[in-house]
């Protein structure tokens, strides 16, 4: 009697509205995919930074945000950030020094800004990589047809990662936008 009373409890959660919507969640959530360029003022010296932003079609990456920097607070104006995000169940430590940005085959020296991993649950790891990109490779890729970086890590093998296009296209808005 007590198993088909529960089972009817479970039958009533299943069919209520808040049960039709956490499901509905559940299901639309991971699907969610966005590319955005956002423009950041900084009110306190008026340069701020312009981003973009893109969580689809970045594997191995989670997101990758590309940040052009209009000066102030020690960047130089016209400079850029790429940050890649990672969570996944192991910490990707990437190497110290410099990876490799290579623009329609030629390849230039890209330094580490920092790295982070921090534990988000019980089994996933957010790992954060930034890299530095100085004003004049922000140039070469306005033009680029193709990007890829040769990255190196302490604990895996090296991964090299060709820049989608629509991410590419995201970059050149920035760096349109943020250019002196």
């Amino acid at each position: 009697m007590q198993a088909r009373r529960a089972t009817a409890g479970l039958a009533n959660l299943s069919g209520g509205p808040v049960a039709k919507f956490s499901i509905l969640l559940l299901v639309l959530i991971p699907c969610v995919a966005w590319t955005e360029v956002i423009r950041k003022p900084d009110p306190a010296g008026g340069t701020g930074s312009l981003e973009s932003m893109v969580n689809r079609g970045v594997q191995p990456w989670s997101m990758v945000q590309f940040i052009g920097l209009k000066g102030g607070k020690g960047y130089a104006k016209g400079s850029f950030s790429l940050v890649l995000y990672r969570n996944a169940p192991r910490r990707w430590f990437f190497s110290k020094g410099n990876l490799d940005l290579q623009i329609d085959g030629t390849s230039y020296p890209v330094p580490v800004l920092t790295t982070e991993q921090r534990m988000t649950g019980m089994y996933t790891v957010a790992t954060v990589c930034a890299l530095y990109i100085e004003p004049d490779l922000g140039e070469k890729l306005k033009t680029a047809g193709h990007v890829v970086l040769e990255i190196r890590f302490e604990n895996r093998p090296p991964e090299t990662w060709k820049v989608p296009e629509h991410a590419l296209e995201e970059w050149k808005r920035v760096i349109e936008g943020a250019s002196p």
